[in-house]
């Protein structure tokens, strides 16, 4: 696109990618065949499934004005295109002055699609994605020190040995950083543990104010219930079903406004709720990173972490390999601000 006029090319891509959407293939598969053909990506080197799923989900693409800067919508709802059109004061959706590439319907068939793969993954709307998969704790938390892309588990049958390795080019890594994944794992939790009794030794502030449990319980009801029925009113328009409501389209645009204001007056109620946590928090999760499951604790990891820089080996004289390998590992820690945030 050049000063709001599209380049054909550049559309063609586009229209492509939802097509294909439309069509069951997959942002990974979508990614590697355009990088075969030596299509360019609008940014960066190579295309990403990542690059892919924020070009579905992004409302330009159908001539829609989207929040700009900082998005107010939660992270937890960053699969729901809707979440980020933005509408007038009468209800419907703004549109920019450059030309549309993809009719807005078939965009929103688009959104309904990803929505349908996502409750087949077992992933409930509103919530963030699970882990990538149960057998590896730092898949997308271990970085590569030279790309910065997040490193991947894999398992070697042969050798019966788990690794975290860097994506290939093609997925937009550089595949020069690999490290064993079992002391691997062990290093991250014991710096963890460690961060974790360091916390609940820290005197506590004297003017936290806890948080009530019914509270919390009642506004995290009232928001999956509000995406629920945005979900269900997106569904009817979507599919032609609209007027069996006997809602008209206007109504439609109305209504979705109001929901998302709604939607995002309860995110930032509980957000303003859950900060003032009591300080015994830390105790609950620390007995999580204990005991939970992998998912629970990389949403732990993911709390507490930016990452963890892996770096290329480095011969030490008088280390041992475990020395040599924790020596790789460089956690950046997140602030109590940020985590506050």
């Amino acid at each position: 696109m050049n000063k709001g006029r599209l380049l054909d090319v550049e559309a063609a891509v586009v229209e492509g990618i939802f097509a294909g959407c439309l069509l069951g293939e997959t942002a990974y598969s979508m990614a590697t065949d355009l990088n075969r053909r030596d299509v360019p990506p609008p940014e960066a080197r190579t295309w990403s499934s990542t690059m892919i799923n924020k070009m579905l989900r992004n409302p330009r693409c159908a001539g829609m004005v989207s929040y700009g800067g900082k998005h107010r919508v939660d992270p937890a709802t960053d699969w729901d295109g809707w979440s980020r059109v933005l509408f007038d004061d009468n209800g419907h959706p703004l549109l920019g002055s450059w030309d549309r590439i993809i009719d807005p319907r078939q965009w929103s068939q688009v959104q309904f699609e990803l929505q349908l793969r996502r409750q087949n993954a077992g992933i409930p709307a509103g919530s963030n994605r699970p882990a990538v998969s149960a057998k590896y704790l730092l898949s997308g938390i271990l970085r590569c020190g030279k790309c910065q892309r997040g490193l991947v588990g894999h398992r070697s049958p042969r050798e019966n040995r788990r690794t975290y390795r860097c994506p290939p080019s093609a997925h937009g890594g550089c595949a020069s950083t690999s490290i064993s994944a079992e002391p691997a794992e062990k290093a991250v939790e014991e710096a963890m543990t460690a961060y974790f009794t360091q916390l609940l030794t820290s005197p506590a502030p004297q003017d936290s104010a806890p948080a009530h449990a019914d509270i919390l319980t009642d506004l995290q009801a009232t928001l999956a219930g509000e995406l629920t029925r945005k979900q269900n009113l997106v569904d009817r328009w979507t599919t032609g079903n609209l007027a069996e409501t006997g809602l008209t389209e206007e109504d439609f645009f109305h209504l979705v406004a109001a929901i998302n204001r709604k939607i995002s007056g309860l995110q930032d109620a509980l957000a303003a709720a859950d900060s003032s946590r009591r300080p015994s928090t830390h105790t609950v999760e620390a007995s999580d990173w204990r005991k939970g499951t992998v998912n629970q604790r990389r949403a732990l990891l993911r709390r507490y972490l930016h990452a963890v820089t892996v770096l290329p080996p480095a011969n030490t004289p008088g280390s041992t390999r475990t020395q040599r390998l924790r020596e790789r590992l460089h956690p950046t820690w997140r602030s109590p601000q940020e985590i506050a945030a």
